[in-house]
């Protein structure tokens, strides 16, 4: 969902009963594949700050940086990361 407002895409996501990727899965995916954040950067709109800041993991030159930012502004550079479901751990 690139160039989508990280709220719009959070309310996308529950409408398609996906999960918004949190700070735990997005570095994740960038180890899983390095080249990833060459082509977008990623909105963790699954992981949220007490302030309302969203977290964004993007490339800065120095390789990968993790990031939170309080704008809801759409940019053609992010897009928020999902998946369709979770795997529980059992107890």
């Amino acid at each position: 969902m690139r160039n989508v407002k990280p709220s719009v895409a959070t309310k996308q996501l529950r409408r398609d009963k996906r999960f918004g990727g949190t700070t735990e899965e997005g570095p994740t995916v960038a180890m899983k594949d390095p080249l990833v954040l060459r082509h977008h950067y990623m909105d963790l709109v699954g992981s949220r700050y007490g302030s309302g800041s969203i977290p964004s993991l993007h490339e800065d030159g120095d390789g990968p940086e993790l990031d939170a930012s309080c704008n809801d502004d759409a940019n053609p550079n992010y897009g928020a990361l999902s998946c369709g479901g979770r795997l529980g751990l059992g107890t």
